[in-house]
């Protein structure tokens, strides 16, 4: 094949590839021995017929489509491999003429990278401390969950718990009906906005009508903004009878506790300990900021465009939506470009972090063996109790594996940066700091 390469620009580059007559023959002849075991020649047992007369019945153009999907692949990566490129993704490739064959490929290398001088960065830390208000409100929620139900004769607040017969309809249609359902009235928007604040007030055995307007976020589409018109029974009506806060109450919960003051203390715990998870979270999200600030990285238009379709298929995904991409963008009122736009800086971001992480790896060589792969699949192991063999199985598989290797090696990163920026960390495990990746 002929190849020329064009100036790198952007981290990215264009291989301008000729085929050879004589190297197309054999794709050509290779698209043949597909061909001929598909289609039915007259006169010949299927997949004994000639190259000749498979090409008399298909065509050329046919026969040179079939050949193009084995060749463009094979003919972009051997040209990268001989260009000794480092690729990021996939090469975008358009076949630009057939005669001769022609390919222009679109190469994107892995993403620049200039590591500032992370090692002299220093971040205070913030200490944790546990007001005793949130203390008394988880006590209280416990205190809430362990309540048990009494009758009342007395009008429906909020906070009770009711026993109603609903119907809902919707332009004579019905949305919904239960019989015997329990309720606790609250403000909140369930089923529907306003829908706690109607029962308000009611009595036992009371009937009731009312109507309240679908919301923007209803489920259906078609639904929404349309009037639901709502019968509710009141069959009985229930308020909270909170247990005392003492030692004995402290003894019912859980594995039980000693004293109350065993549970408030456990409480505490469990509370410093999630707060000290956030904080250390957030210390080292601002970590990788400052980092980010102190290099200089460069991302190819190319994996930009890639990640930016990775996102908006999540997005699709997490909205349970099975429509194609032109449906589903035009379901949230705008085009597809206006999408593509709004989650570029997302995009960018998770591709950044992605290359300093790794460049920092390398600086600090950060490893992941596979004694240390082995020690994460014990644990998780036995943190899945009867899901074990299951979880073991998985990461059995190599592709799998890699993907918890790489997941280590990014937290130990992390973990690595935040311990420097606290002053704690270990000498750099390498000469020099700066370092730049090359094409």
């Amino acid at each position: 094949m002929k190849l020329n390469q064009e100036d790198i620009l952007n981290r990215q580059t264009i291989l301008n590839i000729e085929v050879e007559p004589e190297e197309l023959d054999g794709f050509l002849n290779r698209a043949y021995q597909r061909l001929v075991r598909r289609v039915v020649v007259p006169g010949f047992r299927k997949g004994k017929a000639p190259r000749t007369m498979v090409e008399r019945l298909v065509g050329y153009d046919r026969l040179l489509e079939e050949a193009l999907e084995i060749l463009v692949p094979e003919i972009t990566s051997t040209a990268v491999q001989n260009q000794g490129l480092e690729i990021s993704t996939m090469p975008e490739v358009e076949v630009v003429e057939t005669s001769p064959v022609k390919i222009k490929a679109t190469v994107a290398l892995t993403p620049g990278v200039t590591l500032g001088d992370y090692r002299s960065l220093r971040i205070p830390v913030e200490e944790i401390s546990i007001d005793a208000s949130k203390i008394h409100e988880t006590l209280e929620e416990i205190r809430r969950d362990s309540s048990i139900w009494e009758p009342v004769e007395r009008p429906a607040q909020i906070d009770d718990l009711v026993v109603i017969d609903v119907d809902g309809t919707v332009d004579g249609n019905q949305l919904f009906q239960q019989k015997d359902t329990n309720y606790v009235i609250t403000q909140e928007a369930l089923p529907l906005p306003g829908f706690g604040d109607a029962l308000v007030g009611m009595t036992k055995e009371e009937s009731k009508e009312f109507s309240l307007v679908l919301p923007d976020e209803f489920p259906e589409p078609e639904m929404r903004g349309k009037t639901c018109d709502i019968t509710v029974i009141t069959k009985e009506i229930k308020e909270r009878s909170l247990p005392d806060l003492d030692d004995e109450f402290a003894a019912g919960i859980g594995q039980g506790y000693e004293s109350l003051n065993a549970l408030e203390k456990d409480i505490e715990d469990r509370l410093r300990t999630s707060a000290q998870t956030l904080n250390d979270r957030a210390y080292e999200e601002s970590v990788m900021e400052k980092v980010l600030e102190l290099s200089t990285l460069e991302i190819p238009p190319l994996l930009l465009k890639r990640e930016i379709d990775h996102l908006l298929h999540e997005q699709q995904d997490e909205g349970g939506t099975h429509t194609d991409l032109s449906d589903y963008v035009a379901k949230l009122g705008k085009s597809e470009e206006e999408v593509r736009q709004e989650l570029s800086p997302q995009a960018e971001t998770r591709l950044k972090r992605a290359a300093l992480l790794g460049e920092v790896a390398l600086a600090e060589s950060i490893n992941v063996n596979d004694e240390r792969i082995e020690e994460e699949i014990s644990k998780m192991v036995s943190q899945a109790g009867g899901q074990g063999n299951q979880i073991r199985r998985l990461f059995g598989e190599s592709r799998q594996k890699e993907a918890l290797a790489r997941s280590i090696r990014t937290r130990e990163t992390i973990e690595r940066l935040a311990s420097i920026a606290k002053g704690g960390s270990p000498e750099p495990m390498i000469d020099s700091i700066e370092t730049e990746t090359k094409p």
